[in-house]
């Protein structure tokens, strides 16, 4: 592994589509074996707009790549019930 200087400024949109485009013919190959996208559960325990927006992104790149995204608004203890549940 690769040791950066600190001063290294990293471009995280284009790590963001590097990541993307080596995921894409995974996530096809896995579509394809099991007839059926990968799936991502995502719970909403909270209003916090940051929250919010880390979600809204991660369901946009989910559906980008083909990845069958949910989110779902839940508090802290049906959260544990679903999980155990799982």
């Amino acid at each position: 592994m690769m040791t950066l200087p600190a001063s290294h400024l990293i471009n995280g949109r284009q790590l963001a589509s590097e990541r993307e485009k080596l995921l894409q013919p995974l996530v096809a190959r896995f579509t394809r074996q099991h007839r059926s996208p990968p799936a991502l559960l995502a719970l909403k325990l909270t209003d916090d707009p940051g929250s919010a927006l880390y979600l809204k992104l991660k369901l946009a790149a989910a559906t980008r790549l083909g990845i069958a995204m949910d989110v779902r608004d839940s508090s802290v203890e049906d959260s544990r019930t679903l999980i155990k549940r799982s």
